[in-house]
């Protein structure tokens, strides 16, 4: 198994299979086309000096809310879907 498959599945255990930023379910073994395909999405992003691949600055996201987020901080999308509401 490579290590992105590894830190995919780490995260989706520690977050119980939910996006982070959507909680809806996660397709772990479906489509890899779907809105709701697992990615693993960077809280600190690569392109702000993040931490490539390490535990620490990844979470559990499904294609659609890490694609809407773009290179955006976790915290500032967070507050953005938030006052949406």
């Amino acid at each position: 198994m490579s290590r992105y498959k590894r830190l995919r599945r780490r995260a989706h255990d520690r977050e119980g299979g939910l996006c982070f930023y959507c909680n809806v379910s996660v397709n772990s073994f479906g489509d890899p086309f779907s809105r709701y395909a697992p990615t693993i999405d960077h809280i600190v992003p690569k392109s702000r000096g993040g931490q490539k691949r390490s535990m620490i600055n990844v979470v559990l996201a499904c294609y659609s809310g890490n694609n809407e987020r773009g290179d955006m901080p976790a915290e500032e999308f967070l507050r953005m879907r938030y006052e949406r509401r």
